[in-house]
């Protein structure tokens, strides 16, 4: 959790969605800020190259990522510094890390425990 202009925003662990071991946070380290219609989150990253506007359209993901990556992924795209794994926002609110964490939330606030 981490507080963003006021409110309490929860923030996850790429590494761990992605089923890497827990992100070592460091000087590089970054939380990145998704909006969408579910709500906000952020995402702890091991570090942030830069940020960029992909012109060319997406591929499929290909088969030889694991499936629980893959149901992550939008697709992926080609580019002059290598290949780029563009990220599904809509998937990241659906994992169920993150189901689990907004169910256990909504409990604490109803004063139940889980």
């Amino acid at each position: 959790m981490f507080s963003l202009r006021g409110d309490i925003v929860p923030a996850i662990d790429l590494a761990v969605l992605l089923g890497l071991p827990r992100t070592e946070i460091g000087d590089d380290s970054r939380i990145v800020v998704v909006d969408s219609k579910s709500g906000t989150i952020g995402i702890v990253v091991d570090r942030l190259r830069d940020l960029r506007a992909l012109e060319s359209a997406l591929e499929a993901v290909p088969p030889n990522i694991t499936p629980s990556v893959a149901a992550l992924l939008e697709g992926v795209v080609a580019t002059p510094t290598g290949t780029v794994r563009v990220l599904d926002a809509r998937a990241i609110f659906a994992a169920e890390p993150l189901r689990a964490l907004a169910g256990t939330q909504s409990t604490h606030e109803e004063g139940t425990s889980p």
